[in-house]
């Protein structure tokens, strides 16, 4: 989980500010802005933890069980 979320940090970090920056800019709402910073932040770590079962199921073994490993 970690290992996405670290690959994808930087670019996710400049996007929740430049979403939380326009927000705060067209609504003049600090809680506003920082909704949407928080909720894209939780987002963030919810995608993370989604790919760790994507990966998971990718790395597995697709031999049959009685197929001699070589």
């Amino acid at each position: 989980m970690w290992e996405q979320y670290r690959k994808t940090l930087v670019p996710i970090q400049l996007f929740a500010l430049a979403a939380s920056g326009t927000c705060y800019y067209e609504t003049r709402l600090w809680p506003v802005a920082l909704a949407v910073f928080l909720i894209m932040e939780i987002g963030a770590v919810l995608g993370a933890f989604a790919a760790r079962p994507k990966n998971k199921m990718q790395s597995a073994d697709d031999r049959l069980p009685l197929k001699p490993r070589n």
